[in-house]
């Protein structure tokens, strides 16, 4: 047991191993499997979900290093982008009496109140200008 667990860290060593993309991938594959088992049933599907599953080993094994680490940070930085645009529907949805932007310098979220018309928003945080309507 030993060994092979041995033989399994030496072929590895040199590899990339497993990220946060592909986690992503893995999850978005089983859930493609979970979906077309129970209710999609399509060779399309079955298809999309084998390719994602390549994709995930082939990336695992993979021995160019930084090319992976440059494709999981576009994906992380992806995802916070996206992470920061729901958090400001979610605040548009919740607060009404107020218009909520994002800094263009600093990506910061800025509350101003809500029609004002065209107003010059001010950034607490890096003191940037920029004008907005509301």
């Amino acid at each position: 047991m030993k060994s092979l667990r041995n033989g399994f860290y030496r072929f590895m060593a040199g590899r990339y191993g497993n990220d946060n993309l592909n986690q992503f991938i893995l999850l978005f594959a089983t859930i493609l499997i979970i979906l077309n088992s129970i209710f999609i049933s399509s060779i399309i599907v079955l298809i999309v979900q084998e390719i994602l599953i390549v994709f995930y080993f082939y990336r695992s094994f993979s021995k160019k290093i930084y090319q992976r680490q440059q494709e999981n940070f576009k994906y992380l930085t992806t995802k916070a982008r996206a992470k920061k645009i729901f958090k400001l529907f979610k605040y548009q949805i919740k607060d009404l009496k107020h218009r909520y932007y994002i800094c263009p310098n600093c990506s910061q979220i800025v509350r101003v109140p809500s029609k004002k018309g065209k107003v010059e928003v001010v950034c607490g945080k890096c003191q940037s200008k920029f004008e907005r309507r509301t």
